[in-house]
Parts: structure tokens; sequence; C-alpha cells
């Protein structure tokens, strides 16, 4: 899956799913699994089993994909 969101995201690197929750889990719903994610000095891109959530200091983003 890297290598797909690799040439879409550029100069995003990917990030642990451990540290993924210890920073995002607040925003996440009980039921929500991470299944990867990726960062950029301040913005966040994470893949859940139910959404895509774009987390920026300005602002948060959630997709559903269910």
């Amino acid at each position: 899956m890297a290598n797909l969101f690799g040439g879409l995201l550029g100069n995003y690197s990917e990030v642990t799913i451990p540290e993924l929750k210890n920073q995002y889990g607040p925003y996440l719903m009980p039921e929500d699994q991470i299944r990867t994610g990726f960062k950029l000095i301040r913005d966040a891109f994470i893949i859940t089993d139910e959404r895509l959530i774009l987390r920026t200091p300005a602002a948060s983003l959630y997709l559903f994909i269910s």
C-alpha cells in the first residue's frame, strides 16, 4: 500500500500505527481501526477501516468510505 500512496503523497512519510493511535486517538471512533497513515510536518493523512482523515493545524476533514 505504501507504494501506491508514495507517488500520490509526494513528501509525506509513513507513520507507525502505534504512533498514530497515541497522537490521534481522540479523533477516532471506538470501532475505528487504523490501517496506515502519513505525515508531513504538521499535516496527517490517516486511513482507517471506515474513513479517511485529513488532519491539519487549522481543521480536520473526515471522509466516510463504507
